[in-house]
C-alpha cells in the first residue's frame, strides 16, 4: 500500500503532534526509527500478530484477515446434528475447527451454525458459516459475516 505525498505529509504531521518531541519527524527515517522502537517494546505474541496484519494488508498472502491462535471448545450444528470440536485459530473472517474424521463427516460448501467465544470480548455468539477447506483432523470455516 503506497501513500500519496499528501497522505504522507498528513501522517508525519500527526506523528509529530502525538510524539510531542523536540525533534520533529521530517523524513521517513525518523518515523521508521520510532516505529522500530515501538515494536521492540512489544511482547512476542503482539509482534507476531502485528506481522500477520502487515502481511495480510500487503497482499503477500491470499488471506484477507490475519489469524490468531485460539483454542476453545466449539459446539456446532450441521444438517440438524450437533457436533463438538475445538478451535485452533480464528480471524475476523473465519475459524479452523479441529474434529476427528472431518473428511468422512463433512463436505466443502456445507453450511454450519457455531457457538463461538469471541477472542477479544470472550462473549459467546451464534455464528453462521460455510466449510471452505477440509483435512483429516478438521476444517476451515468462512464466516457469513465478519466476527
Amino acid at each position: 500500500m503506497k501513500l500519496s505525498a499528501t497522505d504522507k505529509e498528513k501522517l508525519i504531521q500527526k506523528y509529530n503532534e502525538l510524539k510531542k518531541s523536540p525533534f520533529p519527524a521530517s523524513d521517513i527515517s525518523n518515523v521508521t526509527t520510532h516505529l522500530v522502537d515501538l515494536i521492540m517494546t512489544m511482547n512476542l505474541e503482539d509482534r507476531c500478530s502485528l506481522l500477520g496484519d502487515f502481511i495480510s494488508c500487503s497482499g503477500q498472502t491470499k488471506r484477507k484477515f490475519a489469524r490468531k491462535g485460539f483454542f476453545r471448545p466449539v459446539p456446532f450444528t450441521l444438517n440438524g446434528r450437533l457436533y463438538h470440536g475445538s478451535t485452533r485459530n480464528i480471524s475476523l473472517g473465519g475459524v479452523f475447527i479441529e474434529i476427528k474424521d472431518a473428511k468422512k463427516l463433512f463436505t466443502i460448501g456445507d453450511s454450519i451454525k457455531m457457538n463461538i467465544e469471541h477472542p477479544e470480548t470472550f462473549q459467546h455468539s451464534n455464528v453462521d458459516g460455510k466449510i471452505v477447506r477440509i483435512v483429516n483432523n478438521g476444517m476451515g470455516v468462512c464466516f457469513n459475516e465478519k466476527l
